[in-house]
């Protein structure tokens, strides 16, 4: 069985990405606006909704360059195992890609347990060992002591 190797280059990907926007963008305008002051005031929305985005990043942990060409926003609980595996997945592109992506990190706290994890992160934030304390509570798993996981951090 010949496996597949070929790699995707980011570039690529956002220009296909950002051609299939901006085609779709068009065709909606076309087909289903007809009224320019409708379309502006989509344009405005969309603006709007990008700044709602860019507050998302503020203040907030972040892996990669600050104006990375890529955000990935990362919300996360630990109890949830669909965040484990994309924790990998998001963390492998950072890796292959540091200079084009940067990763932002949001708490989704479903429970109590997602809230101590939570707290875990933030203290270890303000001791510069945010991803440390990360990869971690993922490794380890949320039921552990998190003051055992901050004291091998040192």
């Amino acid at each position: 069985m010949e496996e597949n190797n070929k790699s995707f280059n980011i570039k690529d990907v956002l220009i296909v990405f950002n051609t299939i926007v901006t085609l779709f963008l068009l065709i909606w305008v076309i087909l289903l606006n007809s009224d320019i002051n409708k379309v502006a005031s989509k344009i405005i929305k969309m603006k709007t909704e990008t700044k709602q985005i860019k507050n998302l990043e503020k203040d907030a942990q972040f892996l990669g360059p600050k104006n990375a060409k890529v955000t990935i926003i990362k919300f996360n609980s630990f109890t949830c195992g669909y965040c484990r595996k994309a924790r990998d997945v998001v963390m492998k592109l950072q890796k292959e890609y540091s200079d084009e992506v940067k990763v932002v990190y949001k708490h989704f706290n479903r429970n109590s347990r997602d809230a101590e994890a939570a707290l875990a992160l933030e203290c270890a934030g303000e001791q510069n060992k945010f991803w440390e304390m990360y990869n971690t509570i993922f490794d380890k798993g949320p039921g552990g002591d998190f003051n055992s996981y901050a004291q091998a951090l040192g």
